[in-house]
């Protein structure tokens, strides 16, 4: 029988590495991963041989015009198994001033530099080239800089996924819908108490809850996905099962469990203020609670307390399977250029993307390093360093040292 093949179409993201076929839905900008036998069947240049294994993704990607049916090559398909040289996620902070003065802000708060439209479009132009999927512009508050709907528009147009991390305070119908019609795909808005004053005061600005509330009203009601995202600081186990209830009850797509983390204002704050015990219970009943309602998530910081199976759960793909992925998986650009591991590490610069390109950053010698966990104290010798590793950031805030272990991670009696 004669082979059939199929090419992807120049403008589809996609990468083969690590023995994973991963490829963002240009339409749905949803994240797909495949396993080792299709990865086998995809060439590094994109060229997809028909057989059993990809019987289903043909037709799949054939009906939603993201492949196309070619003449067999002359050359010789390269099947090389390429490694992870860049992150899946970048988060790039556009800006460090703020409305408000949260109490656990890991930022810089005396830093009031923006990062300009055409040094965002030339690290946009760079990250595509090199497949990121996902760019989650930040702060700071994002929503402060005017060209933030161009910022949105050029993220969308590269072939990447765009999502927004804010307070929310300062959206408008109007600015809600720019950011609807440039390409935003999801908004990450923090709630962190359903009690009014609790929330104002964590916020450090009156009126922060009631403000918040009709602002997430609004993006419900012009349909724009927002995930609600909870930090854990010094709410009782009450107040934190409330919010996620809350959450559901706002029509968020999505709750997300976030931990302080000690650097910037949060330094100030007791990082073992909460026993996570009962926050787990909690987040637990929640994952069932809403399963196949609403998601109830875990931020890394949380996660990596939970346990090992909520960190390198069974079902997950190998090249997920890191833990902590700062300096892996996920990178952060701030206002200055400078590349951090992750964007709660505003102190561990790799290299500034205005000197040298982001590639070469994120594979210079001090980038290897921090990805050594065989050097961590501890984590290094634990048999759990690869699918976990810590906290790095949480470490990193504690000791001010690179290759401390996290004193909270779920091994601990905390």
């Amino acid at each position: 029988m004669k082979k059939e093949f199929f090419k992807i179409k120049k403008r589809i993201n996609w990468r083969r590495v690590e023995g994973c076929f991963v490829l963002l839905h240009p339409d749905k900008k949803r994240l797909f991963f495949y396993n080792k036998n299709i990865s086998n069947s995809v060439s590094n240049d994109g060229l997809i041989i028909l057989n059993k294994y990809t019987k289903n993704l043909v037709r799949n990607l054939s009906s939603c015009g993201i492949i196309e049916k070619i003449k067999q090559p002359a050359h010789r398909l390269d099947y090389t198994v390429k490694k992870l040289t860049s992150p899946l996620n970048v988060t790039i902070q556009i800006t460090n001033r703020c409305n408000l003065n949260c109490i656990h802000c890991h930022r810089n708060l005396k830093n009031t530099k923006d990062l300009g439209l055409r040094t965002f479009k030339k690290i946009i132009k760079e990250l595509r080239s090199l497949n990121i999927f996902n760019i989650n512009i930040s702060g700071g508050e994002p929503i402060l800089i005017a060209e933030l709907p161009e910022m949105i528009k050029t993220v969308n147009l590269s072939g990447m996924k765009v999502t927004m991390s804010t307070n929310g305070l300062l959206l408008t119908k109007k600015l809600a819908d720019f950011y609807k019609r440039a390409g935003l795909h999801n908004i990450q808005i923090s709630l962190d108490s359903a009690n009014p004053s609790k929330h104002n005061m964590i916020r450090g600005m009156q009126n922060a809850y009631e403000i918040l509330i009709e602002k997430i009203k609004l993006l419900k009601k012009l349909k724009i996905n927002f995930t609600i995202v909870t930090t854990l600081i010094n709410q009782s186990p009450e107040e934190y099962s409330q919010v996620i209830d809350l959450a559901y009850k706002l029509g968020a797509s999505a709750h997300k469990t976030n931990t302080t983390v000690p650097q910037g204002e949060g330094r100030k704050l007791n990082a073992k203020i909460l026993s996570i015990k009962e926050y787990k219970r909690i987040w637990i009943k929640k994952v069932k609670k809403y399963e196949g309602r609403m998601p109830v998530l875990a931020e890394t910081m949380f996660v990596i307390q939970l346990g090992k199976n909520y960190i390198s759960p069974p079902k997950i793909f190998d090249l997920l399977r890191v833990g902590c992925p700062a300096g892996i998986l996920t990178a952060n650009i701030n206002e200055y250029g400078e590349v951090n591991p992750c964007p709660f590490f505003p102190d561990m610069v790799l290299g500034n993307i205005k000197k040298d390109n982001f590639k070469k950053i994120w594979n210079n010698k001090i980038a290897n390093m921090f990805r050594d966990r065989a050097r961590i104290t501890k984590c290094g010798k634990c048999e759990n360093k690869n699918i976990c590793g810590g906290c790095r950031a949480r470490s990193f805030g504690l000791f001010a040292k690179l290759n401390e272990s996290d004193p909270l991670c779920f091994r601990s009696k905390i």
